[in-house]
């Protein structure tokens, strides 16, 4: 019994990834778009006054560099995501208000929204239960043992549906096939 659970332990970060080669026949040709979101003026000032702050940086404040860099992909995704702005709506953002419009379509019935940002989609979860009845939510606090509920509640529900996952919780081992649309609204540092 020791001896399995060692194994068990072991095993437990691997995950099955087959290659394209490999599922071919069963997968739909894939559509990519990649959209450029205008920023709104509020987003685009709030944006150039976080980039002017690192002419205050000296050299070696690397922490400080990285920590202006995320800053600025969170003004990209969302200026609400930022500590100091969390009261702005979610219309301040050119891409978030781009993706409300385009879930409005009705051809879309089951989406799945990546983003690496938790409080992104925590964000942005009120605004899409007006469009998508059921909503499922998979982040890195989402327990272990509930992951796979909802992966299959999503794959068998007949209604519109949503689900909303971050990056690093998601990106990786899940099989979402029933899904017609996907939207990764800030990629990962690397593919």
């Amino acid at each position: 019994q020791e001896a399995s659970d060692r194994l068990k332990k072991q095993i437990a970060p691997f995950v099955l990834r087959r290659t394209q080669a490999e599922v071919l026949q069963e997968l739909p040709e894939k559509q990519e778009c990649i959209i450029y979101c205008p920023m709104t003026e509020k987003q685009r000032e709030l944006y150039e006054s976080t980039r002017d702050l690192r002419q205050n940086l000296q050299q070696g404040q690397w922490e400080r560099l990285l920590t202006l860099i995320l800053r600025l992909r969170q003004i990209c995704c969302d200026p609400g995501l930022l500590p100091t702005h969390k009261d702005l709506s979610i219309e301040t953002s050119g891409k978030l208000a781009w993706l409300l419009k385009k879930l409005k379509d009705p051809t879309h019935k089951k989406i799945i929204i990546f983003s690496q940002f938790k409080q992104l989609l925590d964000r942005l979860e009120p605004s899409i239960k007006a469009l998508y009845p059921q909503i499922y939510v998979l982040t890195g606090h989402t327990p272990t043992s509930k992951r796979a509920q909802l992966i299959a509640n999503f794959q068998t529900t007949k209604d519109r549906a949503a689900f909303l996952i971050s990056l690093k919780a998601g990106g990786t081992g899940i099989t979402l096939h029933t899904a017609d649309t996907l939207f990764i609204l800030d990629p990962w540092w690397n593919p």
